[in-house]
């Protein structure tokens, strides 16, 4: 049932893994898979094996929970067995080196410290502020990257063992994509939309600078997970590129970036304004906005080429390229704003009506096209993906039931050729970006929820 709900995760049927998955979490409460001690005797093997199936169960739960916008199947309150051990009673194991099941219990571990984290709704605050962000960040660092395991580090990892267990190298980019996506769902109320600064007010530079500072935390990381997903997929088969995990991290980490665009330029035009009035003004983050953009056009460009291969990718490819027409006419209006500004200002203005004549020239489709949007992909075939305050994928460790490299054995129904995929993308009716245009959701979205 559990591979079931995993492989309609994959083929985008979100509304029917979640029945499957509550089928898969009343099995495991009949088989008293959450207690340490259950009433039939076991042995120390088959508790050690009972732990794992039950870990990678709740580390599911909490993940299509979020995604879809409902309560856990799975009470904490009702959890009381332990993580399992990194390898089962009488196994043998390689001096050192990580078991194939390490890089598991490194995500379970994630799941556990993010979820004891949560409050309930009613006292979470509106906007986290910077100090509870940093603890998050701190909780992270201390519990999590510092326990690492040499070969699954994320920087300067040891690469001796990569002969003797050949998925390691894609466990280690599959624990660095969850794990700096952790860091960025922790940051992503920062992404300058929602605190209006107010650059000449002198007395509040020491708060506004510190959103500042984790602005640019968020935008670090977000770019990170997008490469890192990159180059996770490049690493899989071509059946298994479906994997839904790769394809929804892009997504979102490119709507995040190209939300940050949005709120780097509202800075920069507040700059240009004070400096008209002849005000003093700090600024913070300006030289960011070049290099946000390149990496929000790289996501893009990355979920259509996984287009052919995801239904997640081709829908969302419509959600980020809307965005960037967005952008696009929020450029234009840059051009006509900074053709009287001081030479400061106008040098830290990307050059963007070059940079704009290489994209149209590149993958640009037209703009008359129908174009899917969150809301739409919610009401049809994701499932409720979008639906409720979005949050990354990443903050939840998610684990296959299986190696992503088997998903290449699944027969599955082809999607359409790279030359159909315009009228495939468009199947779900099209929509209204109010989503991006309406503060309201923007707030929602920004605010929601690890």
């Amino acid at each position: 049932m559990f591979f079931n709900a995993s492989f309609l995760t994959n083929e985008s049927n979100l509304r029917e893994n979640w029945i499957v998955l509550a089928d898969v979490v009343k099995e495991a409460h009949i088989l008293e898979l959450h207690l340490e001690h259950p009433r039939v005797k076991v042995s120390e093997f088959e508790m050690e094996m009972r732990k794992r199936i039950f870990g990678t169960i709740y580390m599911w739960d909490k993940l299509m929970s979020i995604l879809q916008g409902h309560w856990s199947l799975i009470p904490d309150v009702y959890c009381h067995v332990k993580l399992p051990r990194d390898a089962l009673p009488a196994t043998p194991t390689v001096p050192g080196a990580p078991t194939p099941f390490t890089n598991r219990i490194i995500q379970m571990r994630l799941t556990k410290m993010l979820n004891s984290r949560k409050t309930t709704e009613e006292q979470q605050p509106r906007v986290p502020g910077p100090a509870a962000v940093s603890a998050i960040a701190e909780s992270i660092e201390t519990e999590i990257i510092s326990t690492l395991p040499q070969a699954y580090s994320l920087s300067d990892f040891d690469k001796q063992f990569d002969t003797i267990l050949p998925s390691i190298p894609l466990k280690r980019e599959e624990l660095h994509i969850i794990i700096i996506g952790a860091f960025a769902t922790a940051h992503r109320s920062f992404t300058g939309l929602l605190h209006e600064p107010n650059f000449t007010n002198l007395p509040s530079i020491k708060e506004q600078k510190a959103a500042f500072r984790l602005q640019r935390k968020l935008i670090e990381y977000t770019t990170d997970t997008i490469r890192s997903a990159m180059r996770f997929a490049d690493m899989l088969l071509g059946g298994c590129k479906k994997y839904f995990l790769v394809n929804l991290i892009a997504l979102e980490a490119s709507v995040v970036l190209g939300l940050c665009v949005r709120g780097l330029r509202r800075n920069r035009r507040a700059y240009v304004r004070l400096s008209r009035q002849g005000l003093p003004t700090f600024t913070e983050n300006s030289d960011l906005e070049g290099s946000t953009h390149t990496a929000f056009l790289e996501g893009l460009n990355f979920l259509n080429g996984m287009a052919h291969h995801s239904p997640i990718a081709a829908k969302g490819s419509q959600i980020v390229r809307s965005l960037h027409q967005k952008l696009q006419r929020d450029a234009t209006v840059d051009d006509d704003l900074y053709s009287n500004t001081p030479t400061p200002i106008q040098q830290q203005q990307p050059q963007q009506p070059q940079r704009r004549a290489h994209q149209a020239t590149s993958w640009v489709p037209s703009a008359s096209a129908g174009i899917m949007t969150a809301a739409a992909i919610a009401s049809e075939q994701l499932g409720n993906i979008l639906a409720g305050p979005p949050v990354t994928s990443s903050s939840c460790g998610p684990e296959m039931v299986m190696d992503p490299f088997a998903w290449s054995q699944i027969s599955t129904h082809p999607l359409p050729p790279p030359a159909d995929m315009h009228h495939f993308a468009h199947t779900v009716q099209s929509a209204s970006l109010q989503w991006y245009y309406d503060d309201v959701l923007v707030d929602r979205y920004a605010t929601s929820t690890l």
